[in-house]
C-alpha cells in the first residue's frame, strides 16, 4: 500500500516504529547479560573452549656413570674395558667420590667428625690424614703434598649405620647376589673370595665389598695395594 503523506498513515507508521524501539530497547539488557566480559587493556582474551595441557614427556632414565668403563664383548655381553681404574675414577658413595675436595666431603656428610694425625706415605709421597665420621658410617682417608695441605679424598669406607649407595643401588644390606649381578662385568673373580669379599675393578683402584651372612656389611672404595 502507497503511503501519502497523511496524518493517519504517517500515525500508522510512527507507531510500528515507536513498537519496535519499544521492543529493541528490553531486549537489549538481556542480549548484554550473555555477552562475554570484556578484556582489559592490554590482556589477551582466552579462548571460550578449554585445552587440555600437553603431558609433560616422560623424564630421561639416568645415566650410567660407569657405562664408559665397559665395551661390548664378542658374544655381545659388555665386558670391563682394560683401565682398570675407570671404576674407580667414576663410581660414586651417595655424593661422595675419590678426588673431591675437603668442603665437598664435608657438605656431604652432616655428622660430626673426628680427624687423626698426618702421616707421610713414602709409597705416594703424599700426607695421609683418616676423617672419621661414625654417626654417618663413614671413614674417608684426605690426602694432601704437603702436611697441612689442601686434601682431597683418596679412600672411602662405609659401614652400618651408613644408608649410602653405590651408582648401581648396592648398600649396606644388600644381598652378595644383588652385588653379583649389578656389578658383573667389574667383579674380579681371581680376586675376591664368594662369602667374604667381592672385588670390582682391582684391589690397585676399584671397589671391595665385604660379605657377612651374605648380606654387604662394608664398601670400601679406593686403593687396597699400591
Amino acid at each position: 500500500m502507497r503511503c501519502e503523506v497523511e496524518p493517519t498513515c504517517l500515525g500508522s507508521t510512527l507507531s510500528w516504529r515507536s513498537l519496535a524501539l519499544a521492543i529493541s530497547l528490553f531486549a537489549l539488557p538481556a542480549f548484554a547479560d550473555n555477552l562475554p566480559p570484556a578484556a582489559s587493556p592490554g590482556s589477551v582474551a582466552s579462548p571460550t573452549s578449554s585445552v587440555a595441557p600437553p603431558s609433560p614427556a616422560e623424564a630421561p632414565a639416568a645415566a650410567d656413570p660407569l657405562a664408559e668403563c665397559l665395551t661390548p664383548g664378542k658374544s655381545g655381553r659388555k665386558t670391563f674395558i682394560e683401565d682398570e681404574f675407570c671404576l674407580l675414577r667414576m663410581e660414586r658413595l651417595g655424593t661422595l667420590s675419590i678426588g673431591i675436595g675437603e668442603k665437598e666431603a664435608l657438605a656431604a656428610l652432616p655428622c660430626p667428625v673426628s680427624k687423626g694425625k698426618e702421616e707421610f706415605s713414602e709409597a705416594t709421597s703424599d700426607y695421609n690424614q683418616k676423617w672419621s665420621f661414625p654417626a654417618c658410617g663413614v671413614n674417608l682417608t684426605m690426602a694432601s703434598s704437603a702436611k697441612g695441605g689442601p686434601k682431597v679424598v683418596t679412600s672411602i669406607v662405609i659401614f652400618a649405620p651408613s644408608t649410602l649407595a653405590t651408582t648401581r643401588g648396592i648398600h649396606i644390606g644388600s644381598t652378595e647376589e644383588e652385588v653379583l649381578a649389578a656389578y658383573a662385568p667389574f667383579v674380579d673373580r681371581g680376586a675376591g673370595q664368594r662369602g667374604k669379599t667381592i672385588v670390582a675393578g682391582s684391589i690397585y683402584g676399584g671397589m671391595i665389598i665385604s660379605i657377612a651372612d651374605s648380606k654387604v656389611s662394608e664398601i670400601f672404595l679406593g686403593a687396597a695395594a699400591e
